[in-house]
C-alpha cells in the first residue's frame, strides 16, 4: 500500500543573489529573481506558506513583507546596504542552519 504525501505546510528558502521585491531588468535583478517568485506563488498557491529570506538594502526595509498571498519576504540587515549582488551577501549567510518547524 502506498504511503499518502504530504506537502510541507511551511517552507523557508534563501535569496542571497537579490530581493524579490526588485523589478527584473533592473541593477542585478533578473531570472533567478523570477524563478523564486513564481515557484514561491505556486507553492502558496498549493496552500504552502513560503517565507523568503533575503538580505536588506536598506534601513527603511520592513522585516517582513508580504509578496503576494501566503508568500512572505523577510529582509535580514547583513552587510552594507545596496542593491548590487556581491560576495558580500554570500559572506553574510555563512552560520546560518536550516531548522525545522516542531
Amino acid at each position: 500500500m502506498p504511503v499518502p504525501r504530504r506537502l510541507p505546510r511551511r517552507i523557508a528558502t534563501v535569496s542571497v543573489h537579490t530581493s524579490p521585491f526588485e523589478q527584473p531588468g533592473t541593477g542585478d535583478a533578473g531570472g533567478l529573481n523570477v524563478y523564486v517568485v513564481e515557484v514561491a506563488k505556486r507553492l502558496a498557491a498549493r496552500g504552502v506558506e513560503v517565507d523568503i529570506f533575503t538580505r536588506a538594502v536598506s534601513r527603511e526595509a520592513p522585516p517582513v513583507a508580504e509578496l503576494a498571498p501566503g508568500v512572505f519576504v523577510r529582509h535580514v540587515a547583513a552587510g552594507p546596504f545596496t542593491h548590487r549582488a556581491d560576495t558580500t551577501s554570500c559572506t553574510a549567510t555563512t552560520g546560518y542552519q536550516a531548522r525545522s518547524a516542531p
